[in-house]
């Protein structure tokens, strides 16, 4: 059995081969609500990644459409979580030891889909950032204009910064 997974070595939906997987079903005392949850270990038909896979799915889960016809869905999570566009930093390892774990941490919420925290981790990042470089200003639009007259930043990169500034603000 071939399904087709996002594979994070090959950055894309790819073929993966089943090689283990486990069924568990379920309903309340009721039977009111059933479910299905299903746990894979599968390997990419390319690179030969393993990844592990979860599908998950009960009967409150559907869309109705405008004739009433119900369209019944289910929750897939892959392990480990990965981000779908963009990369990640390649060698953290250069980066300050505080910068470091801020940023592991960010991805690793962003990877989870917790955007809040993951605002809150991006202005981290820009205030470590700061402290390292000895840029001391109170205010952080201050701090992230002087990484660019300091030339630490590109103009669009300042720009881009302070997007951040503001989700994280929000946030």
């Amino acid at each position: 059995m071939e399904e087709k997974y996002y594979c994070r070595n090959c950055k894309g939906v790819r073929k993966h081969n089943l090689l283990f997987e486990k069924s568990n079903t379920g309903s309340d005392d009721v039977d009111f609500l059933q479910w299905n949850d299903k746990y894979m270990v599968v390997e990419c038909s390319g690179c030969e990644t393993i990844s592990f896979v979860n599908v998950y799915g009960d009967s409150e889960m559907y869309n109705t459409d405008s004739n009433g016809k119900s369209d019944y869905y289910s929750n897939t999570i892959i392990f480990p979580l990965f981000l779908e566009k963009g990369t990640e930093i390649e060698d953290i390892y250069l980066l300050p030891r505080t910068i470091q774990t801020i940023y592991k941490e960010t991805i690793d919420a962003f990877k989870a889909g917790c955007y809040i925290l993951t605002a809150g981790g991006f202005r981290a990042i820009i205030e470590a950032l700061c402290n390292n470089l000895l840029i001391k200003e109170d205010n952080l639009s201050i701090r992230i204009n002087l990484l660019y007259e300091n030339g630490y930043l590109t103009l669009n990169e300042s720009k881009r910064l302070h997007s951040i500034r503001f989700l994280g603000n929000d946030s």
